[in-house]
């Protein structure tokens, strides 16, 4: 159920229309391990990786499968700040 399996779903239903495919998901939301949290008028991001706009390819996916409308940039005067390992980096 993550962006993995929801993009390989895709691409296999798109060029072979007769499989029976579904998409599963081990835990109790979709979208593996990638999160949105708001708390406190911030948006938090949560996952392995951020859908940078030079990613052309992960913007044109979600375009193509009705999601390019919600994509939201990142505000730069608050920062851009990452949490790893115990430690905050901006």
């Amino acid at each position: 159920g993550g962006i993995s399996g929801l993009s390989s779903l895709y691409y296999l239903a798109k060029t072979n229309s007769g499989l029976d495919l579904a998409l599963f998901e081990s835990e109790n939301l979709l979208g593996g391990k990638i999160r949105t949290y708001k708390e406190g008028g911030r948006i938090f991001e949560a996952g392995p990786d951020s859908l940078f706009s030079y990613k052309k390819f992960s913007v044109d996916f979600l375009t193509e499968i009705g999601f390019g409308n919600d994509i939201v940039g990142s505000c730069e005067d608050l920062g851009i700040y990452l949490y790893t390992n115990g430690r905050l980096y901006r």
